[in-house]
């Protein structure tokens, strides 16, 4: 078990994806629920069920001849080196390819979402 929640998190999701897997199961926490519908609105995942209070099942999405939705993601805030941005220092989503992830007192937003609202945070990861 890992005191980094959201990385064994993403990591795992990220190792179902190159196995070619339908599902994963992910440890359970309010930060990695939030980051998964984050995920899931950005069409990166179909689905994600709390099965019990442990463990979530997340339902990985594929494109035709089961190209993965998700092909690189990159942990950028750790829990020894933590970054921050202000919105000021956000780029605009014109020089980005895929998301970013902020965590910001308003919750979980998107790099693009966290600038229009004038709102910076904590960088938790990129995903392509």
């Amino acid at each position: 078990m890992s005191n980094f929640r959201l990385g064994d998190s993403l990591i795992r999701i990220k190792n179902g994806y190159m196995g070619r897997k339908s599902s994963v199961k992910i440890l359970n926490s309010k930060l990695v629920r939030s980051v998964l519908a984050e995920l899931k609105n950005q069409g990166y995942i179909l689905d994600f069920q709390n099965d019990n209070s442990l463990e979530i099942n997340v339902d990985l999405r594929y494109g035709k001849n089961r190209v993965p939705a998700l092909n690189s993601m990159k942990l950028i805030s750790k829990p020894g080196c933590r970054r921050y941005l202000r919105y000021q220092d956000i780029r605009n989503s014109k020089d980005i390819f895929g998301i970013q992830i902020l965590s910001t007192n308003l919750g979980i937003l998107t790099t693009k979402k966290a600038k229009e609202l004038k709102v910076g945070g904590e960088l938790l990861g990129e995903f392509f």
